[in-house]
């Protein structure tokens, strides 16, 4: 098929091709950002759970 593409539609083919590589490789970059963001939320609610806990006067047993 790319032998009956002309010139400029085979240029055009080769740099649709590369942006669309250049958009997933960027897509993936940040889906990995997205996941380390989750992980640093998941983290700091985990220290602020804690935290609160912590602040929490622990309630004596009745006698």
């Amino acid at each position: 098929m790319s032998d009956m593409l002309s010139p400029l539609e085979r240029n055009l083919t080769l740099q649709i091709e590369r942006l669309l590589q250049q958009h997933s490789e960027r897509i993936e970059e940040l889906e990995a950002r997205v996941r380390q963001l989750e992980d640093e939320r998941a983290e700091l609610t985990t220290m602020m759970n804690l935290w609160h806990a912590l602040q929490t006067p622990l309630r004596s047993s009745p006698p």
